[in-house]
């Protein structure tokens, strides 16, 4: 049995502005706000395709969004076709310095990851 190869893509310049309109489709975009006053606890959101609109049909679409809180898998989301916009999001108490980043399945491109962000 024929393995497919994995396509990894991260994007060197996370810019919008800089970014290639594929990179702008795929790039799986990291908003994090605090929750209120209660500490260490963060509304995470995981957006693929924030600007511009990502397909999402049965032949081109994404598979699965994922979460990593210091490089260990927090949350996996799968996705099908049905999906009307890739995103998650969700509360998480975040310890201080965390590093989060999120990566994205895209079943014709491959994997994306985001930019990694740094808790203070």
């Amino acid at each position: 049995m024929a393995f497919e190869s994995l396509k990894i893509h991260t994007v060197k310049n996370p810019d919008p502005r800089e970014m290639s309109e594929i990179e702008l489709k795929h790039f799986p975009v990291l908003e994090i706000k605090r929750c209120g006053d209660e500490e260490n606890c963060y509304v995470v959101k995981v957006i693929v395709g924030k600007y511009i609109k990502h397909p999402m049909d049965p032949e081109h679409f994404i598979q699965w969004i994922e979460l990593y809180i210091n490089s260990s898998l927090a949350f996996r989301c799968e996705l099908t076709p049905e999906c009307t916009k890739p995103v998650f999001e969700s509360v998480f108490y975040l310890p201080k310095n965390a590093e989060i980043f999120a990566k994205a399945k895209c079943n014709k491109h491959g994997v994306w990851i985001s930019k990694i962000i740094y808790m203070d």
